[in-house]
């Protein structure tokens, strides 16, 4: 389920891997972060894609979307804290000439 292009059941196929089961579904989306795939066990346990060796049936397989970034935030934030920088060497410089 998540971010793959036909989210929903795939019969499962004891042996097979993640990869086997994410073409199974389509594969990824663009906005996929296949960095941060979780597996919740028919346990419940909810596990990070690399600790699961072996899946079983009723094993659920999620795909995040990867976080959406506002540029124009970055850049305001990165500007002010440069300010504060360039003010606070400014203070220091001027008492230090004094």
């Amino acid at each position: 389920t998540g971010r793959v292009a036909k989210p929903g059941g795939i019969l499962y196929v004891p042996g097979k891997k993640l990869k086997y089961y994410l073409n199974k579904a389509g594969g990824p989306t663009w906005d996929a972060n296949v960095r941060k795939i979780k597996i919740t066990k028919v346990t419940g346990e909810i596990l990070d894609d690399e600790d699961v060796k072996n899946f079983v049936a009723g094993d659920i397989i999620w795909v995040p979307r990867k976080p959406e970034r506002n540029w124009w935030t970055i850049f305001r934030e990165t500007i002010a804290v440069v300010a504060q920088i360039s003010t606070v060497y400014l203070i220091v410089n001027n008492a230090l000439r004094k």
